[in-house]
């Protein structure tokens, strides 16, 4: 059941991207990295402070509030589509925070580590910051190449088989695109339903989609 949702998550991620076009994602920027941070800090520290108060160690403290700061993809996505409210003004904002929040987990996975308690029971900022810049030009590094490359390959090769008129081998490439896209993402510690939705981005900007 777990996987099947997932897959539902997906392909609505891959729907929005293709309702979507690059510049008026650009024009969303500050939704996605403004809003979507504060969220993402604000809620960390709250969580971060209740823990602490409760006596919980910083370092773990930090992990929590680091992960109750998250949200599912997957519920907050299928609520806003069934209320038909995923081109309304708050489920833009809803979209952007979610979707940083996925940019986000390469982040998450790197910090995780090095909060873990040590030896001399430090914890090492400047380690911490340098992971943290690794993991931010991991995914950004990630996002172009697969931009870059899609936008290379996917307009060509779709001329190609519109040449072909056959409607079965354009699904197929359309549903190798976005599964092959989401398990590229997943595999660099990206989330599949932004793997998904860059698919629909790419397809959004060619004469096909």
């Amino acid at each position: 059941v777990a996987h099947l949702a997932e897959f539902g998550v997906i392909f609505l991620l891959f729907n929005i991207g293709l309702e979507l076009s690059y510049d008026r994602l650009v024009s969303m920027a500050k939704y996605v990295f403004g809003l979507g941070s504060a969220q993402l800090l604000c809620s960390t520290l709250a969580f971060t402070l209740v823990a602490v108060a409760l006596n919980v160690p910083v370092n773990l403290a930090i992990v929590l509030g680091v992960g109750l700061a998250f949200s599912s993809t997957a519920v907050g996505m299928q609520v806003l589509q069934d209320r038909g409210e995923t081109g309304s003004r708050h489920g833009r904002a809803t979209f952007s925070v979610l979707l940083f929040q996925d940019l986000a987990v390469v982040l998450v996975f790197m910090l995780v580590p090095l909060l873990a308690p040590t030896a001399d029971g430090v914890i090492h900022t400047v380690e911490i910051l340098q992971a943290l810049a690794q993991a931010v030009a991991k995914t950004a590094l990630a996002i172009v190449a697969i931009i870059g490359l899609g936008r290379t390959i996917l307009r060509p090769l779709y001329r190609s088989i519109a040449k072909a008129s056959n409607a079965e081998i354009f699904a197929a490439t359309t549903l190798f695109v976005v599964l092959g896209t989401s398990l590229l993402t997943e595999s660099l510690g990206l989330s599949a339903a932004l793997g998904a939705f860059l698919a629909g981005l790419l397809l959004a900007e060619t004469e096909f989609h």
